[in-house]
């Protein structure tokens, strides 16, 4: 019996007050991605159909990222 005491104490001493809300550094604060995109696709062929231009777009994107990212070695 002494053994589920000393458990069901701990689980009272972990738990936080219902009122306490933890507050979030500025930091991470959103980023309003969605539009982001939508206006880049827009502009960049997808309004108009335009799957080719899109993706010559994208590619160039992804290239640009990998030689900041990729070692010079």
């Amino acid at each position: 019996m002494e053994t589920t005491e000393k458990k069901e104490e701990k689980k009272t001493e972990s738990v936080e007050p219902a009122g306490k809300k933890e507050e979030v550094p500025e930091f991470f604060e959103p980023i309003p991605l969605l539009p982001m995109i939508t206006a880049a696709q827009n502009q960049n062929g997808l309004r108009h159909k335009e799957y080719q231009r899109y993706q010559m777009y994208c590619s160039r994107k992804l290239k640009k990222y990998s030689v900041c990212v990729s070692p010079s070695w």
